[in-house]
């Protein structure tokens, strides 16, 4: 089976923006209902703002895996190998233990052209992740990855929520279609590969195999 890995940005093509800010995504936050489903293997999705010129999204999903699993995958970057078809290519420039930069290419639809941008995420530990654009085809990208304990429990309730906004304008049915879509898929895909690291090193080793191939050919 071939997995579809939306890494940390990927949403960035996806959704137009709002003005809420990466530290407003604290008030969205799964209720007594929602969190039911979520113990019980439900992912949940929310679009709280979409039109044709803004949208913030929030999503939450039980994954049973360490922190530091589930951190690794959503930070996961290297070069071409990305396991999603819409990204082109993925590239860390700058890493530390508390921050990095990395710049992404993606090609999400063909209505929308290839979108190339440069992103900040900001690490507190292995279970808060908050990021931002800091150049290229995004006017605006805040949002963020939090993970919580669930009780009596060795899993974490692991939630996403971006606000974005493009430098062009994006009709509305794609936005909604793009919200029902790319969220569940996502916040899945963030699941198995947690919960299955070994696939990361398969990733890696069709990066090396690709890398190889493109040598020989010099």
């Amino acid at each position: 089976m071939k997995y579809k890995l939306i890494i940390l940005l990927l949403l960035a093509v996806l959704f137009p923006a709002g003005s809420t800010s990466a530290d407003e995504g604290d008030e969205y936050m799964p209720d007594e209902d929602q969190r039911r489903q979520i113990l019980d293997g439900k992912v949940i999705s929310i679009p709280v703002h979409t039109d044709d010129k803004g949208g913030m999204v929030w999503g939450a999903i039980r994954i049973d895996a360490p922190a530091r699993a589930i951190f690794d995958s959503i930070v996961y970057c290297n070069g071409e190998s990305s396991a999603h078809k819409s990204m082109r290519h993925c590239k860390t420039l700058e890493k530390t233990p508390e921050y990095e930069i990395a710049e992404h290419q993606i090609k999400f639809h063909w209505l929308v052209p290839r979108q190339t941008y440069l992103f900040r995420g900001d690490y507190t530990g292995v279970t808060k992740i908050r990021f931002r654009v800091l150049e290229g085809d995004l006017k605006k990208l805040d949002g963020g990855w939090d993970m919580f304990p669930i009780e009596g429990e060795d899993a974490l309730l692991v939630r996403y929520y971006a606000t974005i906004q493009p430098k062009f304008p994006t009709p509305r049915w794609l936005i909604r279609k793009s919200l029902k879509k790319e969220i569940p898929a996502m916040l899945k895909v963030m699941k198995d590969l947690s919960e299955n690291p070994e696939k990361i090193a398969a990733l890696d080793a069709a990066e090396e195999k690709r890398l190889a191939k493109a040598a020989k050919r010099r």
